[in-house]
């Protein structure tokens, strides 16, 4: 046991009288990383005192990138473990103080949670503990130190204490990366093809983010500032070049405006550093150098057929306006969903396992009940069938499909085996509901039609879902 001197009780005694220090002008640092501490004292373990206090507390901090040296507090937790009534005693009361140390044996901030401070509403007690030195960035020892008092008589006390060290990493936020520069494109293919260069970081840069920006209509060439629409990231890469296919464009760019912008940013641990400045591509280049040469299929129509289920792919008018070439071939693919996803939502679809399910060189197909039905197992709820065009060996992947149930399928199947037996009679079965708009169309049923064909005095009965007379007879 040791004796508190009468003038440092005295000073403390002032310290209550007098207030504390006016406010610390500062930013709370940020702690990364924290290690569990108890504070107790080894001989009070015995006598049923137990442990005093408990915290989190930091072993590395982060300030805020506003000066060249950390000036700010150090802030966290610690909860009393003993009732108030013993911690916030005036008389006795636990004190816990805590102080950094440089490893050149200077003191750099220090203060300490006594009888006073402690909370009188609840277990949780802030410390906070101001820095603001030139040399205080690096690794430090945090000395903690616990004091519980045994009597006093109010000029003398007797207490016991415990010290404990803890290692303390104290560091300031690095800037964001800086700005791309040097950014330039190329079409290459039917691929915009840019390079760039890295802009300076504090922390090591991680990727690249390219985004694209639409302009607004009317807007001229080269456009305005005012003109450019709030970039949408396209894809990311860890290297300074990058390629983007037209499905990477398609995805984002409406073509609301004359043109539409490439812009570049880099990211890091620190965060997402600002867009580049952005280099335009008229709509005019897009059309010539990239849309004359592929195929985009945007539409896919679906209905029930008695052979089994009719696709018909249509390229919409967006494509039309942007000059897109009529596909030679069809790849027609098919993505399934799991029972327990909404079948409304092209984002519960995924790619079969034998996704590719027939080629033609026409845009549409009918592709029969059993061969769609080979993809349902058990926990399957649906599938989604899109089609991939193909012009000169450039091919672009449908952004629609045309979706239906494995029990749509099935119903689709018994009613046109109906209709095969009975022709007359023509069964048709409800679109599934949708409760939130997607772009993909569900399967309806459609029935043949039978003509009657006449070419002298041969006549010719024809049925199909569009009946077309052979070539030489005449519809009757």
């Amino acid at each position: 046991m040791r004796l508190k001197k009468p003038l440092a009780f005295v000073a403390s005694l002032l310290l209550v009288i007098l207030g504390a220090p006016a406010a610390f002008a500062g930013e709370d640092a940020t702690t990364l990383a924290s290690v569990p501490l108890v504070g107790k004292i080894a001989s009070l373990q015995t006598s049923g005192v137990g442990d005093i206090w408990s915290g989190e507390i930091p072993t590395s901090v982060q300030f805020p990138k506003t000066t060249t040296y950390p000036c700010g507090n150090i802030v966290f937790p610690i909860r009393a473990l003993l009732p108030y009534s013993i911690v916030g005693d005036r008389a006795k009361g636990v004190e816990v103080s805590f102080e950094i140390w440089t490893d050149a044996g200077k003191r750099i901030s220090s203060t300490s949670i006594s009888a006073y401070n402690w909370n009188p509403v609840g277990p949780t007690t802030l410390v906070s503990m101001q820095i603001c030195e030139k040399n205080a960035m690096g690794m430090h020892t945090l000395l903690i130190e616990t004091k519980y008092t045994l009597s006093t008589n109010g000029l003398l006390s007797r207490y016991l204490s415990e010290k404990v060290q803890s290692k303390i990493q104290i560091a300031i936020a690095p800037n964001l990366p800086g700005t791309i520069s040097n950014l330039a494109l190329n079409i290459e293919g039917v691929n915009i093809v840019g390079t760039y260069s890295s802009p300076a970081s504090d922390a090591p840069i991680t990727s690249f983010e390219i985004g694209l920006a639409d302009t607004t209509a009317n807007s001229p060439i080269p456009p305005l500032g005012a003109n450019v629409l709030e970039p949408k990231p396209a894809k990311s890469t860890s290297s300074t070049s990058f390629s983007l296919t037209p499905d990477d464009v398609f995805n984002i760019i409406a073509f609301s405006g004359n043109s539409f912008i490439v812009k570049v940013r880099a990211i890091s641990a620190a965060g997402t550093g600002e867009w580049s400045n952005g280099v335009y591509i008229s709509r005019d280049t897009w059309k010539r150098d990239v849309t004359s040469k592929i195929p985009v299929l945007y539409t896919i129509t679906c209905s029930g057929d008695v052979d089994g289920v009719h696709y018909v792919a249509t390229p919409s008018a967006a494509n039309d306006l942007m000059g897109v070439a009529k596909a030679d071939s069809f790849e027609w693919v098919v993505f399934i969903a799991k029972s327990s996803e909404d079948l409304t939502k092209v984002a519960s679809y995924v790619p079969a396992a034998e996704s590719v399910i027939a080629a033609t060189t026409e845009p549409n197909l009918v592709i029969p009940y059993d061969k769609l039905l080979n993809y349902q197992s058990a926990g399957l709820g649906g599938l989604l069938v899109k089609a991939n065009g193909s012009n000169a060996g450039n091919k672009v992947h449908g952004l629609q499909g045309c979706r239906t149930s494995f029990e749509d399928l099935l119903n689709l199947k018994a009613q046109a085996a109906t209709f095969k037996q009975t022709p007359a009679q023509v069964p048709v079965i409800a679109a599934p509901a949708v409760s939130t708009p997607v772009p993909v169309s569900p399967v309806q049923v459609a029935a043949k039609k039978t003509i009657s064909c006449v070419k002298g005095k041969t006549v010719k009965k024809v049925t199909a879902i569009s009946p077309k007379c052979p070539v030489g007879y005449k519809k009757k």
